[in-house]
Protein backbone atom coordinates (compact mmCIF):
# COMPACT_ATOMS: atom_id res chain seq x y z
CA UNK A 1 0.00 0.00 0.00
CA UNK A 2 1.23 3.49 -0.80
CA UNK A 3 0.61 5.21 2.50
CA UNK A 4 3.53 7.56 1.87
CA UNK A 5 1.99 9.59 -0.95
CA UNK A 6 0.93 13.26 -0.93
CA UNK A 7 -2.27 12.26 -2.69
CA UNK A 8 -5.04 12.49 -0.13
CA UNK A 9 -7.79 12.49 -2.76
CA UNK A 10 -6.25 9.58 -4.62
CA UNK A 11 -5.62 7.74 -1.36
CA UNK A 12 -9.27 8.15 -0.44
CA UNK A 13 -10.31 6.64 -3.78
CA UNK A 14 -7.87 3.75 -3.30
CA UNK A 15 -9.22 3.18 0.19
CA UNK A 16 -12.74 2.90 -1.24
CA UNK A 17 -11.54 0.46 -3.89
CA UNK A 18 -9.75 -1.64 -1.26
CA UNK A 19 -12.90 -1.61 0.84
CA UNK A 20 -14.57 -3.80 -1.77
Amino acid sequence: LESQQPSRRKKRALDAAYCF
